[in-house]
């Protein structure tokens, strides 16, 4: 059996590791506990990594960082209740989840 590649797909990164992106963990830890928990998640959008911080806190817009944790943008409802989308793309062009750390409180 032949087996179909994408050769134009993006190499996976490699295995997810709560120390890179620690400085988020640590920061939603401060906050109450949320339910659904909070997360934070690893993609690949462009060829470059991204963190997805998800607080999950009603109202609150899910922030994206870069490799270095600098903000980059944002998405959601927030208070208007109407979508928002800062980020340079769309949520399809996200490649390579991968969990990082979900708040196990």
């Amino acid at each position: 059996m032949v087996q179909c590649q994408d050769d134009t797909a993006e190499p996976a990164p490699a295995a997810c590791d709560v120390a890179s992106a620690q400085p988020l963990i640590d920061k939603l830890l401060q906050n109450p506990k949320a339910n659904p928990a909070g997360e934070v998640k690893r993609y690949t959008v462009h060829g470059k990594i991204v963190f997805l911080v998800d607080s999950h806190y009603p109202d609150a817009y899910a922030n994206y960082y870069d490799e270095q944790l600098k903000p980059l943008c944002s998405e959601g409802t927030g208070i208007s209740g109407r979508y928002q989308n800062s980020c340079q793309w769309e949520k399809q062009d996200l490649i390579n989840e991968c969990l990082v750390w979900r708040d196990p409180r």
